[in-house]
């Protein structure tokens, strides 16, 4: 799962996907963007950030960062509130963790204050994913591997989903002792942090681009995954569900219809983020003819069917590693990595259910190699957030993207 990204030479641009609903210069509302700082060098050594949201919907930023003996790390979480960011608490810490750029620790946590945090660490096969969780009012439990397999190789690219009631649902990748063929596989966490029997949502799937899942309120799941077929074709695909009830999980469905042919593993998982039963799904690809893509899908009916893909941007620069996030009002935003010459630039769009996108925004530098690791973006009750790694390699920002005044 450990793979490079591929960086293909095609003509740099971003583009509009045409739209029989674009509404006229005249009535459009503005969706030109702007990026308000609220820290930089969150943490001078942290790398590979990732946002939630705790019981009271504040902002939570979690990063990983060198621990205190040698060859230790230790995974970080700041909060911010009215009066500022909280102290830096230590969640976890230990030697034999593993620091991936595209594979990084994954922290959800729940209204009652329940939370899962995982990370990568070696095992004896290779590697594979451990977990801690709390319970609500309570400290953290111990160490304890998230999955039962311990002899496949792989085992990683995590998304948590709260289900109330202090539990979690999980799904992963995860290959056989002696590699691929991958899985995706889950588990549900119940209210003492026990794991339930684990099941496969499919059987053969990329081996090293991230997952998504979010849960509506009817309890339902919908996870979005990259694909892979006989054919080699890696597309996007997605599965619903309600955890614990085996028989409710569809088969897997095919919602990127580019029959994409990839000579290596992407490493360009889909993003996810919904709004009641809306759902807007982010995507990378290259399609059939190999020019790099972000695209964007959207579900009225919790995923259950989606419409035409609209393309966010593209070109040769385009590195996709998506994020996206669904505010309760205003436009949907899709983030993603470009390179425009010997420079590369986290950008941001906002993408309107109907009509034409705004322009594209430049949020931050960024060097266009691994060490970037992904931007992530999510919407609060605050606004929508943005956290990164410093071009450098080392070093958390956060900012807030708003829509821009007159």
């Amino acid at each position: 799962m450990v793979c490079a990204v591929l960086l293909l030479a095609f003509p740099c641009g971003v583009l509009q996907a045409p739209d029989s609903e674009t509404a006229s210069a005249d009535s459009a509302p503005s969706l030109k963007l702007e990026v308000k700082m609220l820290a930089e060098n969150l943490s001078a050594t942290g790398r590979y950030p990732v946002l939630a949201v705790d019981g009271q919907q504040q902002l939570c930023v979690g990063w990983l960062e060198p621990g205190q003996a040698q060859g230790a790390m230790q995974f970080v979480l700041v909060k911010r509130s009215d009066t500022g960011w909280s102290p830096k608490t230590v969640l976890a810490s230990g030697s034999g963790w593993l620091v991936n750029w595209a594979d990084f620790p994954q922290y959800k946590e729940d209204v009652t204050g329940a939370a899962v945090l995982s990370w990568l660490a070696q095992s004896k096969a290779g590697y594979g994913v451990q977990m801690q969780y709390q319970t609500a009012g309570q400290g953290w439990g111990s160490f304890q591997s998230l999955h039962e397999d311990q002899d496949g190789v792989e085992h990683g690219f995590v998304s948590w989903v709260a289900l109330g009631a202090g539990q979690f649902f999980a799904t992963w990748l995860q290959s056989g002792a002696e590699g691929p063929p991958t899985a995706l596989r889950a588990v549900t966490v119940d209210e003492r942090g026990d794991l339930g029997a684990e099941w496969v949502l499919d059987d053969l799937v990329c081996d090293c681009c991230g997952t998504a899942a979010v849960r509506f309120d009817s309890g339902k799941v919908l996870v979005a995954y990259r694909n892979r077929n006989e054919k080699e074709e890696r597309d996007i695909f997605v599965v619903r569900g309600v955890p614990g009830e085996l028989q409710s999980w569809s088969p897997p469905v095919r919602v990127g219809l580019e029959g994409w042919r990839p000579k290596g593993c992407p490493v360009n998982g889909p993003a996810l983020a919904r709004k009641g039963n809306k759902v807007c799904l982010a995507y990378f690809t290259e399609v059939s003819h190999g020019f790099p893509q972000v695209k964007l899908l959207f579900s009225h009916n919790a995923g259950k069917r989606f419409g035409f893909a609209r393309v966010v941007a593209g070109g040769k620069g385009c590195l996709g590693r998506v994020s996206v996030a669904f505010p309760e009002t205003g436009p949907i935003l899709v983030s993603w990595l470009q390179k425009e010459g010997e420079q590369a630039y986290w950008m941001v769009r906002a993408m309107p259910q109907r009509g034409a996108p705004g322009p594209p925004l430049r949020i931050a530098k960024a060097s266009g190699g691994r060490k970037d690791g992904f931007l992530r973006l999510i919407s609060t009750a605050e606004g929508v957030f943005a956290a990164w790694t410093d071009a450098s390699g080392q070093g958390i920002h956060v900012a807030e993207v708003l829509l821009a005044e007159e």
